[in-house]
């Protein structure tokens, strides 16, 4: 094919026309490129920046504050510590006291089983079995003594952390008081034994108050005993609130 000269510049104007479009393109998408890097750089670096702030350690405290909160922790520890062995005083005597009552109804009991002959022997026997109930409580606080030692040995190394652990065990101490002074605390000796008098009243076919067999007395004795063991269960002599220690002896 043949071309004229008027022809072939209209080809050369045709072909350069292409390669701009080509390189404007090309230039383009070069350009979105770029940005698309610097957008991505930012949004990679916005993070690390924010963590590297985050990850800045506090300021150190100065001397001065933590000779101040040693002090506080130790004063409080002292309290505390003192609290705590006086609850385990009272725990241990509580729990000596109404072991040498119950021990002391057991005898009673056992002498009257071998004493006589009737009715009153199953009863003797049942007056000896509630009576075992008194005995079976054992505090939390009774423990608080080996505790104690090591409160006192950790308070020479860091009273702040040696009062942590004294605040422990005088909130463990206080939930075992409320767990054994609830309504339902109270409610349980009443129902044991007038349960055990009328099973006992029932099995034997009879009843008498004060009397021969003196059941509803031995009835109310029994209630007095349990209901006066939940009154004077061993609580703790401090209340722990927030960051303080309240006395309530």
């Amino acid at each position: 094919m043949r071309y004229t000269r008027g022809r072939m510049v209209q080809l050369g104007e045709v072909r350069c026309a292409a390669s701009a479009r080509r390189n404007g393109e090309s230039g383009r998408r070069a350009g979105a490129s770029i940005v698309a890097a610097i957008l991505a750089a930012v949004v990679i670096a916005s993070p690390s920046s924010a963590r590297a702030d985050d990850s800045a350690p506090p300021p150190a405290p100065t001397p001065e504050a933590v000779a101040a909160e040693r002090s506080d922790c130790t004063r409080q520890l002292t309290i505390a510590e003192n609290a705590i062995e006086h609850d385990a005083k009272y725990a241990r005597n509580w729990t000596d006291a109404w072991y040498v009552t119950g021990m002391s109804l057991i005898a009673l009991s056992v002498t009257n089983v071998f004493q006589v002959h009737d009715y009153r022997r199953s009863e003797a026997i049942v007056q000896g079995a509630m009576a075992t109930l008194l005995m079976i409580q054992v505090p939390t606080a009774t423990s608080s003594g080996r505790a104690l030692r090591g409160i006192r040995t950790a308070g020479l190394e860091d009273p702040c952390l040696a009062l942590a652990n004294a605040r422990f065990v005088l909130e463990t101490n206080a939930d075992d008081a409320v767990q054994h002074q609830n309504a339902v605390a109270y409610a349980v000796p009443v129902i044991l034994n007038v349960l055990a008098g009328a099973i006992v009243a029932v099995a034997v076919n009879h009843w008498d108050f004060a009397g021969h067999g003196a059941e509803g007395l031995s009835t109310l004795v029994g209630i007095a005993a349990g209901e006066l063991q939940t009154a004077t269960y061993p609580r703790s002599s401090l209340k722990v609130s927030g960051t303080s220690l309240q006395m309530s002896f």
